[in-house]
C-alpha cells in the first residue's frame, strides 16, 4: 500500500518554528517529525510515500534530495570534490514529491495527487499526525468493516476545567473535563491515519436544488438516491450546503438520537438517517452575527459553546436505555428549552 503524507500547511499554532520551516520538518530529536512518520508507516511493511508539499515546500524537497549525504558520516576530497559516504541509514523508501499548491485543503491536495495512487485502497495523514497507531490492525478492522472510509481518532483532555455560566449562575463545573464525544461524519476529521477510496459520485442539484452539491455511493439504489433528491431540494430551500453526509447516509452506521446543531434563524432541516433514529434540533442564534466588534463576536462564540456543552451534560445524564423513542424525544425537547 501507499501512504499519502499533507505536508502543505501552514502549522500556524506552531509560528515559533513554522516561520522558517514547515511543520513536517520541525524535529524531535535528530529528526524532523516527517521522518519519524515514514519510519512508523515503513515498520508495517509501506515503503511507498506520496508527501503533498505547499507551504515551504522546497524545504522537504531539499531535505530528500539530500537525504544521503545529510543521514551519513562523510569524508570529502577537497582536491577533486569526491564526496564519499562512510555509513549511510537503512532506508528503502520511494517518495514523490507533489506540489499540491500553498492554500489548498485537505481534499483538494488528495484530487492532486490522485493520478499517482495505484489502487483502490491507500494510507493517508497529516505532517505531524505522529502516533503509535498498530496499522495491520487497522487495516484488518477497515477490511472487515467494508466501509469507505477508516478514521482513527484520539479524545485528549481538557488543559482547563470547564465552567459553565447562566448569567451569574454557576451551572456546573468540571475539572479538565476529555474533550467533546465522538461524532459521526463532521467535516473536519480529526485523528489520523484514514483511509480514501475512489468509488463516489459527485451528484449536483438542478432546478429548485440548483446549486447544492452531494457526493454519492456509486451504485446508490434508486429508492434512497431519490431520498438524496429530496434533501438536495430542501437544502436548496433552506440555503444550506450539504457535501458528504447525504451520500454518507445509506452506509451510516445505525444511531438511537441524531442531533443537527444550527443557526436557529437558517431553518435547516434534520439530515437523512437510515434507521429512524430520534432526531433533534439545537438552534441557536449565529454568533458571528452578534452585534459590535471583534471582541463581542468571540463573547458570543463562548456563550454559544457553553449552552451546546450544558445542553450535552444534560443529555449524557438521560436514563437512555428505561426510555423509549418517545419519551426520548420528549426529554431532548426539554434539554432544547433549557
Amino acid at each position: 500500500m501507499q501512504a499519502v503524507i499533507l505536508c502543505g500547511g501552514r502549522g500556524t499554532r506552531l509560528h515559533e518554528e513554522t516561520s522558517f520551516r514547515p511543520k513536517p520538518m520541525v524535529p524531535i530529536g535528530e529528526h524532523p517529525i516527517l521522518w519519524h512518520i515514514m519510519r512508523h508507516y515503513r515498520a508495517y511493511g509501506v515503503r511507498d510515500f506520496i508527501l503533498c508539499l505547499g507551504y515551504k515546500g522546497d524545504v522537504i524537497r531539499d531535505y530528500f534530495l539530500n537525504f544521503r549525504h545529510n543521514n551519513a558520516d562523510i569524508e570529502v576530497d577537497l582536491s577533486s570534490g569526491d564526496v564519499t559516504l562512510l555509513s549511510k541509514e537503512d532506508v528503502d523508501w520511494r517518495v514523490r514529491l507533489i506540489d499540491t499548491g500553498v492554500n489548498a485543503m485537505t481534499g483538494a491536495r488528495i484530487r492532486r495527487i490522485s493520478r499517482h495512487i495505484q489502487s483502490d485502497r491507500f494510507f493517508a495523514t497529516y505532517g505531524d499526525g505522529l502516533a503509535n497507531i498498530d496499522l495491520d490492525e487497522l487495516l484488518r478492522f477497515h477490511r472487515e468493516q467494508g466501509k469507505q472510509v477508516t478514521v482513527t481518532a484520539v479524545r485528549p483532555p481538557s488543559r482547563f476545567g470547564e465552567l459553565l455560566l447562566d448569567g451569574a449562575l454557576v451551572r456546573s463545573f468540571v475539572e479538565k473535563p476529555q474533550t467533546g464525544g465522538s461524532v459521526i461524519y463532521e467535516q473536519t476529521l480529526n485523528g489520523e491515519p484514514f483511509f480514501l477510496r475512489g468509488d463516489w459520485e459527485r451528484s449536483e442539484g438542478s432546478g429548485a436544488s440548483k446549486g447544492v452539491v452531494a457526493f454519492l455511493p456509486r451504485g446508490m439504489p434508486a429508492e434512497e438516491r431519490k431520498q438524496a433528491d429530496v434533501m438536495m431540494t430542501t437544502a436548496a430551500d433552506a440555503r444550506s450546503f450539504y457535501a458528504g453526509l447525504l451520500g454518507a447516509a445509506p452506509d451510516a452506521p445505525p444511531m438511537r438520537i441524531v442531533i443537527t446543531v444550527c443557526d436557529s434563524a437558517a431553518k435547516e432541516v434534520c439530515p437523512y438517517w437510515p434507521g429512524g433514529p430520534v432526531q433533534m434540533h439545537w438552534g441557536y442564534p449565529d454568533p458571528s452575527h452578534a452585534a459590535g466588534g471583534e471582541a463581542e463576536k468571540r463573547a458570543a462564540f463562548e456563550l454559544t459553546r457553553q449552552a451546546i456543552s450544558y445542553r450535552m451534560l444534560q443529555l449524557l445524564q438521560l436514563p437512555f436505555d428505561a426510555l423509549d423513542n418517545d419519551s426520548l424525544k420528549k426529554a431532548l425537547l426539554e434539554i432544547a428549552k433549557q
